[in-house]
């Protein structure tokens, strides 16, 4: 096994450097795009493009899985793409649409009493048809949470029309109100019954892309064994003296490169820039993941 030279090093990070500053200047930019820069410089693009091909779809193909598991184990129960949120979410919008109304603040409650009415007709029937759909089997917290607003909503809405003398129209609310809260006492009390089945529920999402987390993890390091495999000790040594120099000689103009590992394995960072999560998960579910004390 040949040495490696420090002049062939400086050579290299001579020729690595130009490129990778003008990568920096990419809003994109991380450690991986540099890493590929080295590896070209190296003569070993190729298996670089055979790393990031390997890892390029890993964090979507998990994400695909995610949601589809959520399908299968809850349907219309399901916490992101369930139909009974939708039907919660037109339930808390016609609820405050049927207050506002009722409220007079733009137009003469007798005007708009019927459209107030009927307003409140389609919040509780779509909230009863929600229930419906549940099956009584338990609807996680954020269903419990819109269920408080539906029922502000149309208390708002009776307590408007009674004070304008509309009598009907509070009453057609004060039964749409019933229904709401009859829902929400039975929501209260399924998650109440089946505590297991309110845990597994309130926690389905996150348990979800947490498997996909691993999931990409495991993949990544797969990736990671193929490319040691396919270097031998004298190319991996030389590519990471000359990613450890180059990084270092560039490190104060970028905090990403001033804090990477020099001592992880040749093509990690490459590999990195793919599968972290916070680049595949859906922004959402990244920005609860970056909360403290969160995976």
């Amino acid at each position: 096994m040949h040495a490696v030279s420090d002049e062939q090093v400086e050579m290299l990070v001579a020729r690595a450097k130009p490129r990778v500053e003008l990568a920096m200047a990419l809003p994109q930019f991380t450690p991986g795009l540099a890493e590929v820069n080295v590896f070209d410089v190296a003569g070993q693009r190729s298996v670089a493009d055979r790393a990031s091909d390997a890892v390029r779809n890993l964090g979507s193909e998990a994400v695909r899985r995610a949601k589809g598991g959520l399908v299968r184990d809850f349907g219309a129960r399901n916490p992101e793409r369930g139909w009974i949120g939708f039907a919660m979410f037109l339930s808390v919008v016609t609820s405050v649409l049927a207050a506002a109304f009722a409220s007079g603040i733009r137009s003469d409650p007798a005007d708009v009493a019927v459209a107030v009415t009927v307003l409140g007709a389609v919040a509780a029937v779509a909230n009863a048809i929600s229930l419906a759909g549940s099956r009584l089997h338990p609807l996680n917290r954020f269903v419990l949470r819109m269920q408080v607003f539906i029922c502000v909503g149309l208390a708002a809405a009776a307590a408007f029309s009674f004070s304008y003398g509309l009598t009907d129209a509070a009453t057609a609310q004060l039964v749409c109100l019933l229904v709401a809260a009859i829902v929400g006492i039975l929501v209260v009390a399924m998650r109440w019954r089946d505590a297991d089945g309110t845990e597994t529920i309130d926690l389905s999402v996150e348990r979800a892309y947490l498997r996909a987390i691993d999931e990409v993890a495991l993949g990544a390091r797969d990736v990671q064994r193929r490319l040691d495999a396919e270097l031998d000790p004298a190319t991996a040594a030389l590519i990471a003296r000359v990613r450890t120099a180059l990084f270092a000689d560039l490190g104060n103009r970028n905090a990403a490169l001033a804090a990477f590992d020099s001592a992880a394995p040749v093509g990690s960072a490459l590999i990195a820039a793919q599968t972290d999560p916070d680049r595949w998960l859906p922004a959402s579910v990244a920005k609860l993941r970056r909360r403290p004390g969160r995976r």
